[in-house]
């Protein structure tokens, strides 16, 4: 009589995007160069457009796709 073989259970593995981005990526040097200045000084301003549902993300977020798609011709 055929029987299941059951999978190996180990092969699920967890990890994370900084072990999946490697040390000399240029993503890395993108995040620290966004992170470093003061956003708001230099004339970002968070807009406040709804007040219910879900909150807003930081400008932060938006200028590191920005500067990261333009170089690698991502909209």
């Amino acid at each position: 009589m055929n029987q299941i073989i059951p999978a190996d259970r180990s092969q699920i593995t967890f990890g994370s995007l900084e072990e999946a981005i490697s040390v000399d990526d240029p993503v890395r040097f993108l995040d620290a160069f966004v992170e470093k200045p003061d956003l708001f000084k230099l004339g970002f301003q968070m807009k406040i457009i709804q007040v219910e549902g879900r909150p807003s993300f930081h400008p932060t977020l938006f200028l590191k796709i920005y500067l990261y798609g333009y170089p690698n011709g991502i909209r």
